[in-house]
């Protein structure tokens, strides 16, 4: 007997590469059925959210050994999508700054440093700077370790445990840097209460 759905993507970010095509997805198979689409709004800095996220780089920093906290360094990182969605003025770049943004400031970091990582593998240009070439920046900056947080994913997948943890952590250690990374929101209550309330203003 339902009449309408509520559209709740699980990325904070909004962009007409993901967010925007899911959507039009969820359009394409509410019609038919008869159901109206409810989308819900842009929720990349909700305090649960922020809070969430802010929580897991406090743990992550905690790890770092105490004699190296002073010269740490916060890189927040998201997936890179192509560079031409910038031509259209795409939300996703200014929505993943405004986020670090908050994170890094509810965390007790004074600044950060953000990048891209996972790029594809097309030959088109891609939303720079890469992990890769940050880390080396912050290696040669002389920070003695750095706290890696991947803001732009919600739960853990291919792109943390293997991305991250592996490739990045690598690079970072052979680099002479203590590298951690902040969890990912996975089941934080805070997550889910940021979530309960993008799908309530939804409903407002």
């Amino acid at each position: 007997g339902a009449r309408r759905v509520v559209g709740l993507p699980l990325t904070p970010f909004q962009s007409s590469l993901s967010v925007g095509a899911y959507f039009k997805k969820l359009d394409e198979a509410a019609g038919p059925a008869g159901l109206a689409v409810v989308r819900s709004g842009g929720w990349h800095l909700n305090k649960n959210l922020v809070a969430a996220y802010a929580e897991r780089v406090r743990e992550a920093f905690a790890r770092v050994p105490e004699g190296l906290r002073g010269r740490t360094e916060l890189l927040m990182t998201a997936h890179s999508l192509p560079q031409r969605i910038l031509a259209a003025g795409d939300p996703y770049p200014g929505q993943l700054q405004e986020t670090s943004a908050a994170v890094a400031k509810a965390a007790g970091f004074e600044a950060f440093r953000f990048a891209y990582q996972s790029r594809g593998a097309t030959a088109e240009p891609w939303l720079g700077p890469d992990a890769g070439e940050s880390l080396r920046d912050i290696a040669g900056s002389g920070a003695k370790a750095v706290v890696l947080a991947p803001v732009g994913f919600v739960s853990d997948h291919m792109e943390t445990l293997y991305d991250d943890d592996v490739l990045y952590k690598g690079q970072a250690e052979a680099a002479g840097l203590c590298f951690e990374r902040a969890g990912a929101l996975n089941d934080h209550p805070l997550f889910a209460e940021a979530l309960a309330d993008t799908v309530q203003a939804a409903l407002a």
